[in-house]
């Protein structure tokens, strides 16, 4: 069971860090849909791909 010891607090810092993370992968999801799309498409899902 999680305790208040158990807490990480984050710098204000460290938060704008992370909110600017995750907007650069928001950013660039539609591109790496775009592309996981079009290897499915070709039927070649595979890590070596090119």
């Amino acid at each position: 069971m999680p305790s208040s010891h158990d807490f990480n607090p984050i710098t204000a810092a460290g938060y704008q860090d992370l909110q600017s993370k995750i907007a650069t992968l928001e950013a660039d999801r539609p591109e790496k849909i775009a592309i996981l799309a079009e290897a499915r498409a070709h039927g070649d899902l595979s890590e070596n791909a090119e």
